[in-house]
């Protein structure tokens, strides 16, 4: 069974995405990445924070920053 890695996904703004989390088997994500979410909206990742702890417990693998698209292009990956 391969790894699955947890991204929370915040808008510029500082809210929630909808969804607010991306689940997925690739860890190599970068910004100016553009990916598709279980429900089928496009983002692309502006920034990622993967200083994230909350009570000692890690929930996410990072935070991104994402903006989402209204049509997908550039690097295109799945979930």
């Amino acid at each position: 069974m391969a790894p699955v890695y947890r991204f929370l996904l915040m808008l510029r703004n500082g809210e929630a995405a909808d969804p607010p989390a991306f689940l997925t088997e690739h860890p190599d994500w970068q910004p100016g990445d553009v990916f598709v979410a279980a429900n089928g909206r496009a983002f692309r990742i502006v920034d990622t924070n993967a200083e994230i702890e909350v009570a000692g417990m890690v929930l996410f693998d990072s935070i991104w920053t994402v903006e989402p698209l209204e049509e997908s292009t550039g690097r295109l990956r799945h979930q």
